[in-house]
């Protein structure tokens, strides 16, 4: 696909995205899938949001590009409107040719908070299942396939919502 197809391709998922989204909640949107290089990133913000909310969805790969200087990386995260901090959900593959993992990190101006990987082992082309609500305290609440809940307290308050990839492909379905 061409730069300027992507990008349009880009722009008309954004604005179905956009208007699907109702308040602080994402309907089915169908999948968003984003493209990156090896050695590159490609991020979409959405749009923003109110400081409390839920999204469930998922999140795959449909290419890997493992040869270059990143590891290939997907990214449903949330940022504050100043930049200061972001909350991710990612998935990422670990080791070159290795399986995927899966996980939050947490970071505040620049700063690793916390990361934590939750789920191991995962196939190349399997979707990630993520729930996750957050609140206007700061308090994330995920859980990844249907499996326990994780709670995560952070400074963020108004979000802005975005997706990401690293040196692959990846289709979001939020």
């Amino acid at each position: 696909m061409t730069g300027s197809m992507r990008s349009v391709s880009s722009v008309v998922s954004l604005v179905s995205v956009l208007m699907l989204c109702t308040g602080a909640s994402f309907g089915e949107t169908g999948p968003l899938e984003l493209e990156a290089s090896s050695g590159e990133i490609s991020m979409l913000d959405l749009s923003p949001l109110a400081s409390s909310g839920m999204i469930t969805g998922a999140l795959r790969f449909t290419k890997l590009h493992s040869n270059g200087r990143w590891a290939p990386s997907a990214f449903l995260g949330f940022r504050d409107q100043q930049r200061n901090g972001k909350f991710r959900i990612f998935l990422y593959q670990k080791t070159i040719q290795g399986l995927l993992v899966a996980g939050y990190d947490y970071a505040l101006h620049d700063q690793l908070v916390i990361r934590k990987i939750i789920v191991e082992d995962i196939p190349h082309q399997a979707a990630l299942r993520v729930k996750l609500n957050w609140n206007s305290s700061g308090t994330f609440r995920v859980m990844f396939n249907h499996g326990a809940s994780h709670n995560i307290e952070t400074e963020l308050r108004s979000l802005v919502p975005f997706v990401a990839v690293s040196a692959g492909n990846a289709k979001f379905s939020l």
